[in-house]
C-alpha cells in the first residue's frame, strides 16, 4: 500500500513503548519542579491528571508554540469573533458543512496562515494568543481546553517565572523532536512530500491546517497516544460496555454499496462483505462481547451518548494519527474512558487521496487494547 504520510508496521509498537517510556523518564531533567508544581495544582481540581499526562501535556504547549505561535500572535480581535462565529455554526449544524466549509477555509488561509517572523516573546499574553488561535483553527478543540488550565498556574507565577518555565518547555520540546526524529521518522517517511502538495491542492479549502502539519505533529500524537493509553487504561477496563469507534476510511475499497444501518453512536455494520476490515471486526461482537460503530466524523462520535454510559462505557478509537490526542480528550471529556489503535496509514479520499483506498489497523494491537 502508497504511504501517502504514514505507514506503520508491527514493529511500531515495541518502537513507540520505549521511545515513550525514554521521554517520560527524561522530562524532569528539564521540567522536574513545573511538572510537580502543575500536578499538585491541577489535582485539586481534576484528580484524573497524572504526572505522564503533564508531561504530555508540557510537549503539547512546546510543540505547539514552536510551530504556530507565529501564526498565533497577530490574529485580529475581529478575526478572532468571525471565525469563532465559524467554528460555532459547523460543530452546532452538521449539515451545514457543505456550505460552511469554504467559507472557513477561506478565512483560515487568509487570516490564521501568515507568519510574524520577529522576535516573540514568552509570555503568558502571547500563551493566551496561541491557545485562542489553536480554538478558532477548529483543529485543537479538546487540546486547548485541557491546555487553557495552565493559564490559572501561570498566574500563580511572575513574569520571569513564567518566562523560565516556557523556555524549559521548549528546551525539552527540542529534546523530544531531535529523538523523535531519530527513532519515529521511518514510519512518517513522505509527510514533507505531502505538506509540500497540500499548499497547493489544499489552499483554501478548511483541512489546509491539517493536511500542512509538520512531522513534529505525527510525532507528538504517537508518543500522545502512547501515554494516554497508559494513564486511561486502569479506568478503561473497569468499564462494563466497551465499544469500539471505527472510522467509514475502513470500508472495503470504501463501498458505495455498504448496507450498514444506522445506530445509536454511527452506522452499525451487517457484514455485507466479508473481507471488509470493518466486517472482520464485527463478526467478534458477541463472542467478545463489544459493539462496533462506524464513524464518518468525530465531532458527532458522542452525539447520543447517555448518562449511564458515561458510567459503564469504554471505548477504542480506532483513527489516523493526527486525531489521537484530539479524540482521547474528547472522549475524557464526557467521562469515557478511551484506548488508541492507529490505521496502520491514511487512504480517505476527503483529506488524503483523490481515489481514496481502504484503510487497515494491526488486529493484534485492538486485540491487546480489548
Amino acid at each position: 500500500m502508497k504511504t501517502i504520510t504514514y505507514n506503520i508496521n508491527p514493529e511500531y509498537y515495541d518502537t513507540i513503548t520505549k521511545h515513550t517510556k525514554k521521554i517520560i523518564q527524561t522530562a524532569p531533567s528539564y521540567l522536574d519542579n513545573t511538572i510537580n508544581e502543575y500536578h499538585t495544582y491541577i489535582t485539586t481540581k481534576d484528580k484524573t491528571r497524572k504526572k505522564e499526562d503533564i508531561i504530555l501535556e508540557t510537549l503539547m504547549i512546546g510543540v505547539y508554540w514552536t510551530e504556530h505561535i507565529t501564526q498565533a500572535i497577530n490574529v485580529k480581535k475581529q478575526e478572532k469573533t468571525l471565525l469563532n462565529l465559524v467554528i460555532e455554526l459547523r460543530d452546532n449544524h452538521p449539515s451545514l458543512k457543505i456550505i460552511i466549509n469554504p467559507i472557513k477555509g477561506y478565512l483560515t488561509e487568509k487570516y490564521l496562515i501568515t507568519k510574524d517572523n520577529n522576535h516573540i516573546e514568552l509570555s503568558l499574553e502571547n500563551y493566551v494568543k496561541l491557545l485562542t488561535w489553536m480554538k478558532i483553527t477548529g483543529e485543537y478543540k479538546y487540546q486547548e481546553k485541557i491546555l487553557r488550565d495552565w493559564i490559572n498556574f501561570f498566574n500563580t507565577k511572575t513574569k520571569p517565572e513564567i518566562k523560565e518555565i516556557l523556555e524549559n518547555i521548549i528546551k525539552f520540546t527540542k529534546y523530544f523532536q531531535e529523538r523523535s526524529q531519530n527513532t519515529l521518522h521511518e514510519y512518517t517517511p513522505n509527510v514533507n512530500n505531502f505538506i509540500k502538495k497540500s499548499k497547493i491542492e489544499h489552499k483554501n479549502k478548511e483541512d489546509i491546517i491539517m493536511c500542512t502539519k509538520n512531522e513534529i505533529e505525527y510525532h507528538l500524537n504517537m508518543t500522545g497516544a502512547e501515554i494516554m493509553n497508559k494513564t486511561f487504561k486502569d479506568n478503561y477496563q473497569k468499564r462494563t460496555k466497551k465499544t469500539i469507534l471505527v472510522p467509514s476510511c475502513m470500508k472495503f475499497q470504501n463501498s458505495k454499496n455498504c448496507q450498514a444501518k444506522k445506530g445509536k453512536l454511527g452506522d452499525i455494520c451487517t457484514q455485507c462483505t466479508t473481507n471488509c476490515p470493518i466486517a472482520q471486526i464485527t463478526k467478534k461482537e458477541e463472542t467478545e462481547n463489544f459493539k462496533v460503530y462506524i464513524i464518518y466524523h468525530g465531532s458527532t462520535a458522542f452525539k447520543n451518548i447517555t448518562k449511564q454510559d458515561k458510567k459503564e462505557m469504554g471505548i477504542i478509537g480506532i483513527t489516523c494519527i493526527l486525531n489521537l490526542i484530539e479524540g482521547g480528550l474528547q472522549a475524557k471529556s464526557i467521562n469515557i474512558p478511551a484506548q488508541c489503535v492507529l490505521l496502520n496509514y491514511v487512504g480517505c479520499k476527503t483529506h488524503w487521496d483523490n481515489q481514496g483506498f481502504t484503510t487497515q489497523i494491526n488486529n493484534n494491537e485492538l486485540k491487546k487494547r480489548l
